[in-house]
Parts: structure tokens; C-alpha cells; sequence
């Protein structure tokens, strides 16, 4: 078997005719142009024909500003989507949100967004300008995002596990910290940690 090259790789098992001028390449060299070429390399010719591998061309600035469209055209796409989703149908919003974006800061979200942090997913419920120290999950931030943790069913069997902010629906079981509460009132959003002294809102299920 004798490897080729002329513009692209010829096999002599495989290609019946390989064009004149073709540069016949060793097994080593023919390996060595297939590894790089697989890594983003491109494969050119020398002055003398041989091929040789060099970085590929930068895109052209009419790629750059097509690129560009597209991608400003999702993002737009996919906050309409999302902004299509009414506030209260949280079940919607939870089977979006695994191709939702991660939460970034210096960020404008309108409502009705989905946003990711942290292994969390939070629905946006009114519009904010993000900073850094202001995440979803913060202290004083549950006017703003929503936790969305649904896909159980909230029974003893299989209890919601809670988030601070999420909102607690009455006789529905949430999990915190390895153990089962029930849920005695609405809380919405709800901030008190189940198990917390003094808050008859929560019943911890025994074992």
C-alpha cells in the first residue's frame, strides 16, 4: 500500500488512478498530515509541491458579521421562547431550562427568563441589570428569580427538595438537609428553612 497526495490523499488499493505529479508519502508522513489535519490543521503545499500542514485562514469579515446575525438571532429566538412561557406554568419553564443559559453577571434579563447557577434553575420575574454580588440565590434576591425544582412529586416517597425562594405548597413533602417535612401552610416564595425553632408552617416526618 503506497499513500499520495495531489490536492488530496490517493490510496494505490484504493484509488485505481492517481493523478501525475502526485507526491507519494510514507506511512509515517501520510499519519502525521491525518493527525493534524483531525486537530484543526489544514493541508497545503510547499514550493515544491509536498504537502505541508499550516493554521487555517482567519474567517473573513463577512463570516464574522453572518456568525454574528446568527447568533444575535438565537439569542433573540430564545428569549422569545422563553418569554412566551407564562409565569405561573412552572413546568414548562423546568423542561427549558436545561438549554438555558448560565446566569452572567453585567447581564439584562427580561421577565420571564430562564436562567442556571449553580446547578439550580431560576425563572426571571422582573427585569434586572445583573452585578456580580447579586446572583440568583442571594440574600434579598427572591424578587427577582424564582428557583424552578419540580420532577417529584412532593409525596412522602418522593419529596421536593427545597431551595430557599422556591414556593411551598401546602401538603406537598420537601427534603432539606437528609430529612422529610410537610408542608402545613402556602409559602410563596418561601425563605424559612424547614426545621427552623419556632415555625409550625413546617413538620418534620419521622423516620
Amino acid at each position: 500500500m503506497k499513500f499520495y497526495f495531489e490536492g488530496a490523499f490517493y490510496d494505490s488499493e484504493i484509488n485505481s488512478e492517481i493523478p501525475e505529479g502526485a507526491v507519494e508519502l510514507t506511512d509515517e508522513k501520510h499519519c502525521s498530515l491525518l493527525e493534524a489535519q483531525s486537530s484543526g490543521k489544514v493541508i497545503t503545499t510547499d514550493e515544491s509541491g509536498a504537502p505541508i500542514t499550516a493554521d487555517p485562514p482567519p474567517p473573513s469579515a463577512e463570516a464574522l458579521a453572518r456568525d454574528a446575525a446568527a447568533e444575535l438571532y438565537a439569542t433573540i429566538q430564545h428569549r422569545t421562547v422563553m418569554q412566551a412561557v407564562s409565569l405561573d406554568d412552572d413546568a414548562t419553564a423546568f423542561a427549558l431550562a436545561p438549554i438555558c443559559p448560565q446566569w452572567q453577571p453585567n447581564t439584562h434579563y427580561e421577565a420571564g427568563e430562564i436562567v442556571n447557577h449553580v446547578g439550580q434553575s431560576y425563572r426571571v420575574i422582573q427585569p434586572i441589570d445583573t452585578i456580580e454580588h447579586q446572583m440568583p440565590g442571594s440574600e434579598g434576591m427572591l424578587t427577582v428569580y424564582r428557583p424552578l425544582n419540580l420532577g417529584h412529586a412532593g409525596t412522602a416517597d418522593d419529596p421536593i427538595p427545597f431551595v430557599s425562594g422556591m414556593d411551598v405548597d401546602k401538603g406537598k413533602y420537601y427534603n432539606f438537609s437528609g430529612k422529610t417535612y410537610l408542608a402545613k401552610a402556602d409559602m410563596k416564595p418561601c425563605i424559612w428553612k424547614p426545621g427552623s425553632d419556632g415555625l409550625w408552617q413546617w413538620e418534620l416526618v419521622e423516620a
